[in-house]
């Protein structure tokens, strides 16, 4: 069997993953409320149908509960600090991402976290909207099965819209995050259309309780699954918090009635989304030339 066939390293990807994913659901405080909350944020699996779930949609926050480039980039940033050679750090990135699922989404954004790391010490500076492109690529090449996968559009998609920065050199870095937000919400008007929330509000709320879920909740989900008698009651007040406030921040947004599109369709919405930043690219790096 030749394990580099796309066909067969995904099978045996996929197969290893199911094996780690079990034993970290395994490793999990068992028979409590928040268990499912847990089983998400920490292990990758899909969060059941809940109140939170169902709050998490509305307010255009259940890609956190996701695992993704979000948890992905925090723990690179842990990693980093502490000081982890470069090699330990992608070997432990790896295998969080075969403990996760190997879910399209992660494996996207592990291979474009790689790519950075690897191309700094070269020196080799590429701007962000090629690496993210070069890493979705590389993705699809590895594993084409995934052609198909609406979680890695909307990755692939949010990552784009991460990569823009219309600011460059503004230093109020409340122009810098709202024009983020305003991005992430333009760009995911393709891929969420009839499944989410597209309401603009969700800018607004992806800031208010982004750091939240991000910053409190992924932390305290790992010490809670650690340390259960000291930690899980904290994340179960934080969780219970999120779920009573939500309701109040949801009721002006009216879930979506309309067909998703097809992947065909979110493809072109891509590759016209990435046309229009190195267009934009192109054009603002000519203008400051001309400016020196």
């Amino acid at each position: 069997m030749n394990i580099w066939h796309p066909v067969q390293l995904l099978e045996f990807t996929s197969s290893l993953s199911v094996k780690l994913q079990t034993s970290c659901l395994q490793s999990l405080p068992l028979h409590t409320p928040q268990t499912p909350a847990l089983a998400a944020l920490i292990c990758g699996q899909s969060l059941l149908s809940s109140d939170l779930k169902q709050i998490l949609l509305r307010l255009s926050l259940i890609h956190l509960f996701v695992v993704s480039g979000s948890h992905l980039i925090w723990i690179e940033q842990v990693l980093s600090i502490l000081r982890v050679p470069l090699f330990w750090r992608t070997a432990f990135l790896g295998f969080y991402t075969l403990l996760t699922g190997w879910q399209a989404p992660a494996v996207r954004a592990l291979i474009q976290i790689l790519l950075r790391l690897f191309l700094k010490p070269q020196k080799i500076y590429l701007p962000a909207d090629l690496r993210v492109l070069i890493a979705g690529l590389s993705t699809l090449l590895l594993f084409p099965a995934w052609w198909n996968s609406l979680s890695l559009l909307m990755s692939w998609s949010a990552s784009l819209a991460l990569s823009w920065n219309p600011f460059p050199h503004q230093k109020k870095s409340w122009q810098k995050t709202l024009s983020t937000q305003f991005f992430i919400w333009l760009l995911m008007l393709g891929p969420l259309w009839g499944l989410g929330s597209l309401h603009p509000l969700s800018c607004l709320y992806n800031l208010i309780f982004g750091p939240l879920v991000g910053f409190i909740l992924l932390p305290l989900a790992l010490l809670a699954a650690s340390f259960p008698p000291m930690f899980l009651p904290l994340f179960a007040m934080t969780l219970d918090f999120l779920t009573a406030l939500g309701p109040s921040f949801t009721e002006p947004i009216i879930p979506s009635s309309l067909p998703p599109l097809k992947a065909s369709t979110l493809w072109m919405w891509l590759a016209v989304w990435h046309l229009v930043f190195h267009a934009a690219r192109v054009y603002f790096s000519r203008k400051q030339e001309r400016l020196i």
